[in-house]
């Protein structure tokens, strides 16, 4: 078993579930933050010689895409997912469309950062504020697949790089997919 897969199975064995730290007022619902939720993880894994890092990624139309990646900082070994998450639009008091704005985006990447490192750690915590982001509608199937817009690659060199698209190649990869842009 690889170094990177060794040192994760250590971490896992540590972690406990993450503290509901906080509440949604609008819903009335206890959640775990992104505080709370990287305290629960990243000491643990830190320990074992894992790097967790997170990043916004290229996404088409009214989504964002968050990237967890988790590299074992000896060997450079990776693993990593991704999350798309819809941005809420905002509504004037006419209820025309005025699309979404910086806090619905800020609001997006902290979910997806939020439930992305939960997912990559196996760490539960209970959806109690899942319904907002729910209330968007669904993700479109093309948006769901798995297709990587960042992955490893192997430099002249045989070591892994992290080799993000260009908006074309991504516009590119999507439409194989079905996916249209407005």
């Amino acid at each position: 078993m690889s170094a990177l897969w060794l040192g994760m199975l250590a971490a896992q064995k540590k972690i406990e579930h993450v503290t509901k730290d906080s509440k949604n007022p609008h819903l009335k619902n206890t959640y775990a933050s992104l505080n709370a939720t990287i305290d629960a993880v990243k000491q643990i894994y830190n320990d074992e010689g894992i790097v967790i890092s997170q990043h916004v990624v290229p996404a088409m139309g009214d989504y964002v895409t968050v990237m967890t990646t988790f590299t074992h900082a000896e060997t450079g070994e990776q693993t990593r997912d991704q999350l798309p998450v819809p941005i809420k639009h905002k509504f004037n008091k006419e209820g025309v469309d005025l699309g979404p704005d910086a806090q619905e985006l800020g609001s997006a990447i902290s979910y997806g950062r939020r439930y992305g490192l939960q997912a990559m750690t196996f760490n539960g915590a209970e959806d109690d504020d899942g319904n907002s982001a729910a209330s968007i509608g669904p993700v479109p199937a093309a948006v769901r697949s798995a297709v990587p817009v960042s992955g490893p690659a192997e430099n002249d060199k045989g070591d892994i790089t992290n080799k993000a698209m260009t908006h074309e190649e991504l516009k590119k990869k999507l439409g194989q997919v079905g996916f249209k842009s407005a």
